[in-house]
C-alpha cells in the first residue's frame, strides 16, 4: 500500500506490528501519527499501544491515552474515539506500533445489548465495543450500522464511520 494521505507509504503491513526490539522500530516510531489512504475510502493512522492489547483490540474502538505520543488503549464509554482496531490485528504488547482505522467502512463488536439495528447511531461502550446511541451527540456518535439485520449480542458487524476519527472533542 502506498500513496498515503501525506504521501508516506505504509512502512509495514496493516494488520502487522513493529516491536520495540525490531531493528526498524526507531525509524518507524518517527512516523507516529502519519496517516495512509487504503482501498475503498479507508484510511489508517500509525499509533502505539499503551498497554498489552492482545487480541482484544480487534474490531474495537480505541482512544488516546497520550495524544502527543499517539499512544492508545481500549476506548471508554462515551469518549471520542481515535480509531478502530483491525479485525485481523496481531496481538500487541505495550509499546508496539500498529495501524488503526480512522475512516471508511469498519467491523465493530456489539456491546452485548443486541439492540443495534440497521441505521442505528453508534458510540463507544466502556469495553471499546459498539453501543447503540438513541440520540446522536457531537464527538461521540461516530458510526452507523450498515448491516441488514440486528447483530447478535457480542457479534461483529459492519458499520460506516461518519467522519474521520481524531480522538478529541467534548466527550
Amino acid at each position: 500500500m502506498s500513496g498515503g494521505i501525506y504521501g508516506v507509504p505504509a512502512s509495514f503491513p496493516l494488520s502487522s506490528k513493529v516491536l520495540a526490539t525490531d531493528g526498524s522500530y526507531a525509524e518507524v516510531q518517527k512516523q507516529l501519527g502519519n496517516e495512509i489512504r487504503g482501498p475503498q475510502g479507508k484510511a489508517y493512522r500509525l499509533v502505539q499501544a499503551a498497554t498489552a492489547l492482545t487480541t482484544t483490540v480487534r474490531a474495537k474502538f480505541l482512544y488516546y491515552i497520550d495524544t502527543s505520543a499517539f499512544t492508545v488503549g481500549l476506548s471508554g464509554a462515551g469518549v471520542a474515539p481515535a480509531g478502530v482496531g483491525l479485525v485481523d490485528q496481531e496481538s500487541l504488547a505495550a509499546g508496539d506500533l500498529f495501524w488503526c482505522q480512522i475512516e471508511g467502512e469498519v467491523t465493530l463488536t456489539d456491546d452485548g445489548g443486541g439492540d443495534i439495528t440497521k441505521s442505528s447511531f453508534i458510540d463507544t461502550a466502556a469495553t471499546g465495543d459498539a453501543n447503540k446511541q438513541a440520540t446522536p451527540a457531537p464527538y461521540t456518535t461516530c458510526a452507523v450500522n450498515q448491516g441488514t439485520a440486528t447483530p447478535a449480542a457480542n457479534a461483529q458487524f459492519t458499520a460506516m464511520l461518519l467522519y474521520k476519527l481524531v480522538g478529541v472533542g467534548d466527550a
